[in-house]
């Protein structure tokens, strides 16, 4: 494989060993709660599209469409993903649609759709390769790939109405309203940045320089501190009903202590 190195790799491979490791620690701390295979699923997802940015040091054209294949097929599928953990996480009337259930199902094989059709339509989704000055190939999205973009955007704002709806509408000095007021916090970050960044994508993508930089590097950036405040809400609040801490090294040992450090990174 043609690979050359460039720096613009680090944030987004970083970004996706936290996002892993924190799946990790959802799914061995509290694997019977349905919110914790939810968030686990996306942070999952997020973590394989997150490690798209290897993809900016492979040469040979026909690896890189298929390395990026892979992390445009995971971000076209968070959406759904997202929508069932907002469903199992948020307690208001306006996910009562995405609830566990069938509602569930439909989400999974939409997500899992939606994968499959990158992979074998990249074409449709990836545009004209070219070889910026910091890496050895980078693209564009085609308008279908610009719109499915804008679908994220689009989920991205009902996650951050929802997850205010359900702060309101918990109960005032109540473990329930800190803890819906993190979760607002830690998720709302994430979704102002998704919703204004996909949501403009055809507008600032063709800027110099800074359409590349908001594409790639800006979402690693946010990551970390979305990652930061999720992680400082499981440890203040125990967002979740987890105590991540205390049950990984008490339950896991030494490996498990390792992994969890991975995940308690960026508030540590």
């Amino acid at each position: 494989m043609d690979l050359s190195w460039t720096w613009w790799t680090v944030p987004g491979i970083l970004m996706g060993w936290i996002a892993w490791a924190g799946a990790v620690v959802l799914l061995r701390t509290a694997p019977e709660n349905p919110v914790n295979r939810r968030l686990a699923a996306v942070l999952f997802i997020e973590g394989v599209w997150m490690h798209g940015t290897f993809f900016f040091m492979v040469g040979n054209e026909a690896v890189f469409i298929v390395l990026a294949s892979i992390a445009v097929g995971a971000l076209v599928a968070i959406s759904f993903q997202y929508l069932a953990f907002l469903g199992a996480a948020l307690d208001t009337p306006l996910v009562r649609a995405f609830r566990p259930g069938a509602a569930w199902v439909v989400l999974s094989v939409a997500s899992l759709a939606a994968f499959l059709s990158v992979l074998i339509a990249p074409s449709l989704f990836i545009g004209d390769l070219y070889s910026p000055p910091w890496a050895s190939l980078n693209f564009q999205f085609t308008t279908l790939g610009a719109r499915a973009a804008q679908i994220h955007a689009l989920v991205s704002v009902f996650g951050l109405v929802a997850s205010l709806h359900a702060l309101r509408r918990a109960p005032r000095g109540t473990v329930s309203r800190s803890r819906a007021m993190w979760f607002a916090v830690a998720f709302g970050v994430r979704d102002l940045f998704n919703a204004a960044w996909w949501g403009l994508y055809p507008v600032y993508r063709q800027l110099p320089f800074w359409g590349d930089f908001l594409s790639n590097i800006g979402p690693m950036i946010v990551g970390l501190l979305y990652i930061s405040l999720l992680t400082y809400a499981v440890l203040r609040v125990q967002l979740f009903d987890l105590d991540l801490k205390l049950k990984f090294v008490i339950r896991q040992g030494t490996v498990g202590a390792v992994i969890a450090a991975g995940f308690f990174v960026g508030s540590e």
